[in-house]
């Protein structure tokens, strides 16, 4: 038996893809209400949802500080396509 782990956060123009490694959600932009980075020795990103759930991202947790780049460019990445989202709202 092989396993492998394809951890993945993978932006689309209709949403995010998380690639955890049980399970694959789909989250489409119009549910995400924020991105959530607790920076730190370890990294962990998390979107938090509009219905109150908050989904991990696997590929983002764990990461030593020495790759906190790759985390802030995701958290930057989302915070910016929620701006330009909300300013076409109203």
């Amino acid at each position: 038996m092989f396993q492998t782990w394809r951890l993945a956060v993978v932006l689309r123009p209709d949403g995010v893809l998380v690639r955890n490694s049980w399970r694959d959600r789909f989250l489409p932009w119009d549910e995400i209400r924020g991105i959530d980075r607790e920076s730190g020795r370890i990294q962990r990103v998390s979107f938090l949802m509009t219905d109150g759930r908050v989904v991990p991202c696997d590929a983002m947790r764990g990461w030593a500080s020495a790759d906190e780049p790759h985390a802030k460019a995701l958290v930057e990445a989302v915070n910016a396509r929620l701006a330009a989202q909300e300013q076409q709202a109203g």
